[in-house]
């Protein structure tokens, strides 16, 4: 019982690293793109047409994640702690 809830709570911390590193690559690619625009009317453009996501989407993006895992990790404790 121990082994499958470390391999869980292993599996869990690891889906949120990938996940976290997924979001943390989508923004190192916008900045990019914003970057690389010759001119302000450019940048601007990109910025209207809604191109990127904004700040708010990836923050809640990574709410969700730590939320997950911390609820799952507590689980995780539980089970532990009952079936002692």
């Amino acid at each position: 019982m121990y082994a499958v809830l470390t391999v869980l709570i292993i599996l869990v911390g690891v889906i949120a690293l990938f996940s976290t590193l997924l979001v943390g690559k989508e923004v190192n690619t916008t900045i990019k793109k914003l970057e690389e625009t010759v001119s302000q009317e450019e940048h601007d453009k990109l910025l209207k047409e809604h191109y990127f996501k904004s700040k708010r989407v990836n923050i809640l993006v990574l709410i969700f994640i730590y939320a997950a895992t911390f609820l799952l990790a507590i689980i995780a404790m539980v089970i532990y702690i009952v079936n002692r």
